[in-house]
């Protein structure tokens, strides 16, 4: 599966939303699409989102 991850820029954040949930951010002027950046572009081993999920947040950096 070829998957694209995007962060918010902590340099970019002005309204500091980065570990908010969706309902806080739209509250500080919502999702701001400039404020992103891909840290990771490529295929992985995966059916499904929650394997991806899986895949970035329990195995971490020794996949990439």
């Amino acid at each position: 599966m070829k998957v694209n991850i995007y962060q918010i820029n902590s340099e970019k954040d002005k309204n500091r939303v980065k570990f908010c949930g969706y309902e806080e951010t739209e509250k500080h002027g919502g999702v701001i699409p400039e404020n992103y950046k891909c840290v990771f572009h490529g295929f992985v081993e995966a059916k499904d989102l929650d394997d991806v999920y899986a895949i970035f947040n329990i195995f971490g950096d020794s996949y990439t």
